[in-house]
């Protein structure tokens, strides 16, 4: 429950608009109460988002991946107190490794990792979308 989350309501709202939807890849966002929260999670999220908008109007919304693990202390410092200002629950956030990702996807460097995954439970013409290709169509139509 959180101001960024969407409700079903609120998904096939997107989907009458002819919409686009990301699903941010934060563990403590996507899975709040699990404890250590793998790909799957997202995976899910995908799932379920895709079932109402259609696998052609998902993405990932990378404007916000976890912290990485390669990152200086100092920046996930700054980080963590960020995403708090941003109206996620401190002690939440606290409670977690900042840097801990979705299980085997802990740096940018995993990103193969994260299509491997997706090449599990989507077509290869849904993984591109989902990879970027929807947000491009959806931004062309919309200029």
């Amino acid at each position: 429950h959180h101001y960024r989350g969407k409700s079903d309501e609120e998904i096939r709202a997107l989907a009458d608009a002819d919409g686009y939807m990301g699903i941010v890849t934060l563990p403590w966002f996507i899975a709040p109460d699990r404890e250590s929260p793998t790909i799957d999670v997202l995976i899910e999220h995908l799932d379920h988002a895709g079932s109402i908008l259609g696998t052609d109007n998902i993405g990932l919304g990378t404007d916000f991946y976890p912290a990485d693990r390669l990152f200086p202390v100092e920046l996930l410092e700054y980080y963590k107190e960020h995403i708090i200002r941003l109206g996620f629950d401190r002690e939440k956030v606290e409670q977690r490794d900042i840097a801990a990702g979705l299980g085997e996807f802990e740096t940018y460097q995993n990103w193969p990792r994260v299509q491997t995954k997706l090449e599990e439970h989507f077509s290869a013409d849904a993984i591109d979308g989902v990879l970027g290709e929807n947000f491009l169509q959806f931004w062309a139509r919309s200029v």
